[in-house]
C-alpha cells in the first residue's frame, strides 16, 4: 500500500527534521519518499512522506514555488 498523497509540482513544508520550516516543489516520489527540491537553495532532498505537508492552496506562494521549479527544470 503507497502512502504517496503528492504529486509532482506540488508546494510542500518540511515538517520534521533537520530542514524543519522550509519549503519546496515536490520533484519526485517513491513508494515511501518524496525527492523535494528546495526553493531557497534548489538542493534536492529526499525525505519519507510523513516529513512533509502540502501548502495549502490559499497560500500565494504556491504559484510562485511552481514558477521557480519549472524555471529551474527549463535551465537544465
Amino acid at each position: 500500500m503507497s502512502c504517496i498523497k503528492y504529486s509532482i509540482g506540488d508546494a510542500v513544508k518540511i515538517v520534521t527534521g533537520q530542514h524543519r520550516g522550509e519549503s519546496g516543489v515536490v520533484s519526485g516520489t517513491t513508494e515511501k519518499m518524496y525527492y523535494i527540491r528546495l526553493n531557497t537553495s534548489q538542493v534536492e532532498l529526499r525525505l519519507m512522506a510523513s516529513s512533509v505537508m502540502k501548502v495549502e492552496e490559499n497560500n500565494n506562494l504556491e504559484g510562485a514555488e511552481r514558477i521557480a521549479m519549472e524555471l529551474h527544470l527549463i535551465r537544465r
